[in-house]
């Protein structure tokens, strides 16, 4: 498609005397439209059919020729045909999770020495299987596909497809929540990208959203937002809005935990356009959710349960996030029982590796104590808040850890227990003191 239909709408354009303003009319802006037309974006259907009726077509004319593949990672050129059915059933069982066959049959020609000058579709096979190994947590075996195929890249001077490789380097220590050495991973990606004399201004811009996501967990404030400006950059330089959305929603976030309430109002107005420009469900979803934690935040419950329906419409499920901001917005409302129901429904993934995720999904305990509390259930509600303290001290000093100490003096304070409510004052004033003097030294 993209071969196809960003050339088919320049040449109508041209014929019928148009300028690019004038095509894009109020639904477009210029950008966007030249991204379309210089093969840099895949446009949406929604985006295709206004194009077509405001250029007089019908949208099967933009998409009636046969497309066109041109990816070298997937050619079978110079294989033996008993190779290339070899190689076709290892992509098979990686697709089909059946990995114990897939490394059978990859060592298998190692053993033989099949491969003796691996091609892009080899590294490509070493890649998927490790990268899907270490998704499963099978670090060790999935590293050593990964670093089989980095060798392979590097040897053949592939130097983008090794840099795709190595990324996945990262996870482990992403996942063991070792933000510094996962970094340093990062950097090295980077010097490895940036020895090729091509780009892939998509992975360019992943590389930045995974670092972007790193950084926020180990710095906050300005540091942080000039990441996010970075890779906003190279996605107008490049006229390709990639994670823009995300990165705009990013970009407002930082800004918020900042202060910057002004900068957030702007950067998730930029986020909301992008997000429907390209149709992107997924941001669309993230731009609620934020939304709604902000409505929170501003004491606004009703605002904060809009935002939150919305966010299921974009995702179509309900994540613990879902619950826990409707458990919120009920607690605020005074809808005690209601709130308990939906807190009670809040699981707690293992996929959360970020730290402020990880700190939201660990807030939940905290607003369980808090509803408890005023359910009458006081013992059961110190030992809710106890435990969410608990779990965000893994994090040492954090504005979370902060509230849950303040909300747990509140606990303290509404059964009369005034000495332990002045300790835990205590500790929540030595908390963001810590915090305070992390952010003075970043």
């Amino acid at each position: 498609m993209l071969e196809q239909v960003g050339g088919k709408i320049k040449e109508i354009r041209k014929e019928l005397k148009m300028t690019q303003s004038q095509l894009a009319g109020e639904e477009l802006t210029k950008s966007m439209l030249s991204q379309i037309e210089n093969n840099l974006s895949n446009p949406s259907m929604k985006t295709l059919q206004y194009i077509a009726n405001r250029l007089n077509k019908s949208i099967a004319y933009f998409l009636e020729e046969k497309n066109i593949e041109n990816n070298p990672r997937t050619s079978y050129d110079n294989l033996t045909a008993d190779f290339e059915q070899t190689i076709k059933t290892i992509n098979d069982n990686i697709e089909k999770s059946l990995f114990k066959q897939a490394q059978h049959l990859l060592e298998d020609l190692l053993i033989k020495g099949s491969i003796k000058n691996p091609s892009k579709l080899l590294e490509d096979i070493a890649y998927k299987l490790g990268k899907s190994l270490i998704e499963i947590n099978n670090y060790d075996e999935g590293e050593r596909y990964i670093n089989l195929s980095i060798e392979w890249c590097l040897n053949n001077k592939h130097h983008i497809e090794a840099a795709k490789a190595y990324l996945e380097l990262s996870r482990r220590f992403l996942d063991e929540y070792k933000y510094e050495e996962c970094l340093n991973i990062i950097n090295r990606t980077f010097e490895i990208y940036n020895k090729s004399i091509n780009s892939d201004i998509p992975f360019e811009i992943e590389l930045y959203f995974h670092k972007i996501l790193v950084i926020s967990s180990i710095v906050e404030g300005d540091k942080l937002i000039e990441l996010i400006d970075e890779a906003l950059s190279i996605s107008n330089q490049s006229n390709m809005y990639y994670k823009t959305g995300e990165l705009y929603r990013l970009k407002a976030t930082a800004n918020y935990l900042k202060g910057n309430y002004e900068e957030f109002d702007n950067a998730i107005k930029k986020a909301y356009q992008f997000a429907e420009f390209s149709e992107d469900k997924a941001s669309l979803s993230n731009i609620h959710l934020t939304q709604s934690m902000v409505a929170i935040e501003k004491n606004d419950p009703e605002k904060a349960l809009e935002h939150i329906e919305l966010q299921y419409k974009y995702m179509g499920k309900k994540i613990y996030l879902y619950h826990l901001q409707k458990a919120k917005a009920h607690y605020l409302l005074g809808n005690y029982q209601e709130a308990y129901e939906y807190i009670q429904l809040v699981e707690f993934p293992s996929y959360t590796k970020v730290k402020l995720d990880y700190l939201i999904m660990w807030s939940s305990k905290i607003y369980e104590g808090l509803i408890l509390n005023k359910l009458g259930r006081y013992t059961e509600a110190l030992e809710a808040i106890k435990y969410g303290i608990e779990k965000m001290e893994f994090f040492d000093a954090s504005s979370f850890l902060t509230n849950a100490y303040k909300f747990l003096a509140e606990v303290y304070s509404d059964r009369q227990d005034f000495e332990n409510a002045f300790i835990s004052l205590k500790k929540a004033d030595a908390v963001q003191m810590k915090v305070s003097n992390f952010i003075k030294i970043i």
